[in-house]
């Protein structure tokens, strides 16, 4: 089943007809949600550099303050520790502001290419790793690096909470040495310690993992959108045309091509419900499948969703299979209503997969869904 995302509602995010316009409609989402990542960006920057701060503090008193105790050696140790990862946390940072940067500026760039004719466009330099003798336009080119840019960005943010994890275990770790020396009797700590270890009594550090898990799960909401909705672009771009294979019912062929393309292990599991022509179990749920034998309209595509909604099981998508007819073009409203209306079934999603059966041997999908 499918995630709602607030930056797109009501959208199937893996569902696209046509990549070069699902980009343009993504771009428009894309400076608001930098401007307020990079804002939690910058909230996590403040504590880490705050942390800092107060470690070296505890770094002066140990040396010089508490020099005569015998636990002093432990509180550098931990000190050390801290700076270490306060510093490597600060970069890892700055390389997720570094890919924000190129993520705005890619989105820029896309705004002004001409997607009318995409091969006027000049060629752009292939993104790091990629192969530089495969041509590609402008067009290609930014999405690419988008894409690599927001997985960098993911990347980095799963490093920064990695780093938080260890300093919260070395506050956890403070607080029982002074709560086995001291007693459990926090406020009367002021006046017993000789020792001073990162984090003081533990408060500073419980608010900063307060203040970073929010700035985190704010963060890596966006992060799976904006991974998500480029991944299905990237699908469609690099899906080649399918031939239809050999089978003595269009289900018959549709079930071919469909499990020569997901992961179904030994066979895919089929049912033949009364209204569909059949079900399959794909990893991300049941696929219905409904062969027609001549163009939809928009009635006809009313009631296979009325079908679908009370099929009652984990639906991936649904399938209506028509063959095609030169006489009767699938109408404009149902192309619209499948290409922006995916069905809602209390609160999931799913959206309908127009395929025809193209008299040359190939399928033609509206819009292109990931199994």
């Amino acid at each position: 089943m499918l995630k709602e995302y607030p930056e797109m509602p009501g959208r199937d995010i893996r569902a696209v007809e046509n990549p070069y316009e699902a980009v343009f409609e993504l771009a428009g989402t894309v400076g608001d949600f930098s401007r307020r990542t990079v804002l939690w960006l910058g909230v996590l920057a403040f504590f880490f550099l705050f942390y800092i701060a107060l470690t070296i503090f505890v770094v002066y008193m140990n040396l010089y303050v508490f020099n005569a105790s015998d636990l002093r050696y432990l509180g550098l140790a931990m000190a050390c520790i801290n700076i270490v990862l306060g510093l490597v946390s600060l970069y890892w940072i700055s390389l997720s502001l570094r890919s924000f940067r190129l993520i705005g500026r890619n989105h820029g760039l896309l705004l002004k290419v001409d997607c009318a004719d995409p091969g006027k466009n000049p060629a752009s330099p292939a993104p790091p790793g990629a192969s530089r003798a495969r041509p590609q336009n402008a067009l290609n080119g930014l999405i690419e690096t988008t894409i690599s840019d927001s997985r960098r960005l993911l990347g980095t943010f799963r490093y920064v909470y990695l780093f938080i994890a260890v300093w919260m275990v070395n506050a956890v770790v403070f607080f029982c040495i002074q709560s086995f020396r001291f007693g459990p009797n926090i406020m009367e700590w002021a006046g017993k310690l000789d020792w001073i270890g990162p984090g003081g009594f533990g408060g500073d550090a419980f608010l900063f993992l307060l203040v970073s898990s929010v700035a985190y799960l704010m963060a890596r909401r966006r992060f799976d959108f904006l991974v998500a909705r480029y991944q299905a672009i990237e699908y469609a771009m690099n899906r080649p045309r399918m031939r239809i294979l050999p089978g003595d019912t269009a289900f018959d062929r549709y079930k071919a091509f469909i499990t020569a393309q997901g992961d179904f292990g030994p066979g895919a599991r089929v049912g033949r419900p009364a209204y569909f022509s059949g079900t399959l179990e794909a990893p991300s749920g049941t696929i219905l499948v409904k062969a027609l034998e001549r163009t939809p309209d928009l009635d006809c595509l009313a009631e296979f969703v009325r079908h679908a909604r009370a099929h009652g099981t984990a639906i991936s998508h649904a399938v209506l299979l028509y063959p095609d007819d030169a006489d009767s073009p699938l109408p404009e409203a149902v192309y619209e209503e499948v290409v922006n209306s995916p069905v809602r079934t209390g609160k999931e999603l799913f959206t309908v997969e127009l395929v025809m059966e193209g008299n040359d041997g190939f399928y033609d999908f509206i819009p292109v869904v990931s199994p």
